[in-house]
């Protein structure tokens, strides 16, 4: 499963069930961020929106920078 791809981070979660989701993961070098902004939005960004998208409860922890 790849947390950067929508559809398998899905069906990975409705197959798991979880009662609670803890997403820690996330781009934090900002140079690398700023040579690969694509993947940094997917990690940063889209991921927890897609989470948030099976309405399973979930605690984010993020960054204290702004991409």
């Amino acid at each position: 499963m790849y947390i950067g791809n929508k559809q398998e981070l899905q069906r990975a979660i409705k197959r798991t069930n979880p009662d609670l989701i803890i997403y820690a993961a996330a781009m934090t070098d900002v140079d690398l961020c700023e040579k690969k902004v694509d993947l940094c939005r997917t990690l940063n960004r889209d991921a927890v929106e897609w989470m948030a998208e099976t309405r399973v409860p979930m605690v984010h922890i993020s960054t204290d920078y702004v991409f």
